[in-house]
């Protein structure tokens, strides 16, 4: 009992002997020594790049072209196409949004021209199947009306579906390529639509 005692005595008065920076060291040396006591790393969470990790909340923004020519003899006409869209996933691979599809186009035959503008209002639905860090091809319908003036005035509606592929050039940015086809109900005549367009999304921050 005595040599235990001295022992304490002596360990007791070499720790009051160091300097408080020494017993601070000392002390952060047998804390991190003690078992079951280890330091939590702290991980800062790595932008996802694509669809693979899922995109729930997330926003996009983007736009989509098209454009068209043909000409034989005496008959010429070209199509325009502008789409800027608005998409919200709210959950991991499905997708509503937004498109507002602005379209000119004029044609000519002989010597008569004729020319006119389409706007429409798209509400449209996509899921992303087979996701990956770089590719996430798509397919789903849209529904909306489209107003045309070329001489006239008539407004009808605008059903169909769309079939596409993103690929992610980075965390953010995805390129896109989409045919899309609808059937366009404007008295007197009826319209089928079958377009290539090519643009892009911008993925924003949560």
């Amino acid at each position: 009992a005595s040599e235990e005692g001295s022992a304490a005595e002596l360990n007791l008065w070499s720790f009051e002997s160091d300097s408080p920076e020494l017993q601070a060291k000392k002390k952060k040396a047998k804390a991190r020594e003690a078992p079951g006591e280890e330091e939590e790393a702290v991980t800062e969470e790595a932008p996802t790049r694509g669809l693979a990790g899922g995109r729930s909340g997330k926003i996009s923004v983007g736009a989509v072209f098209s454009f068209a020519n043909q000409s034989a003899d005496d008959y010429s006409a070209s199509t325009l196409l502008f789409v800027p869209s608005g998409g919200y996933y709210f959950a991991p691979r499905h997708e509503v949004g937004v498109d507002l599809v602005i379209m000119n186009s004029s044609t000519e035959v002989g010597a008569d021209d004729a020319s006119g503008t389409s706007i429409g209002f798209l509400g449209k639905y996509n899921y992303h199947f087979l996701p990956s860090p770089d590719w996430s091809p798509y397919v789903g319908p849209h529904l909306g009306f489209q107003h045309v003036s070329d001489g006239g005035s008539e407004t009808g509606f605008n059903i169909g579906f769309q079939a596409g592929v993103h690929y992610f050039a980075g965390t953010h940015l995805a390129l896109k390529a989409e045919w899309r086809f609808s059937f366009i109900s404007i008295d007197p005549d009826d319209v089928m639509e079958n377009l290539l367009l090519v643009g892009f999304d911008y993925f924003l921050d949560r």
